[in-house]
């Protein structure tokens, strides 16, 4: 008996511990999304994937993969993942290098159909 009351124990502290890290991975998220900083954001967005990638070891060891609390970090990790991937894109954009480099190939690209070049 002594063993299903420690089975029921840590299954309700498996709940309990994914309710907990789903609510405070969506503030961190919540968090994030309203920074301005597109740079601050994404250190920040790096620092939670560090997090998370800590946690699911740690949170796999004691529970297993097919716990709640491991599939809801690894869902966290890859929208994590997705963000830092979009802040990346939307920092390149904003880059002016960027569109200089544009510049450079579209009047590139014109002279050589031109036959100027």
């Amino acid at each position: 008996m002594p063993w299903l009351e420690l089975e029921d124990l840590m299954h309700r502290l498996e709940l309990t511990t994914a309710s907990e890290l789903d609510t405070a991975l969506e503030f961190a998220e919540n968090t994030i999304a309203h920074c301005k900083d597109y740079r601050q954001r994404e250190s920040l967005l790096r620092e939670l994937a560090a997090k998370i990638v800590d946690m699911k070891v740690e949170v796999r060891r004691a529970f297993g993969e097919d716990s709640p609390a491991y599939r809801i970090l690894v869902l966290r990790g890859r929208r994590i993942d997705y963000w830092l991937k979009t802040v990346r894109i939307i920092h390149l954009l904003l880059s002016k290098y960027f569109w200089f480099a544009v510049l450079l190939f579209l009047l590139w690209f014109l002279f050589r159909v031109k036959g100027l070049a």
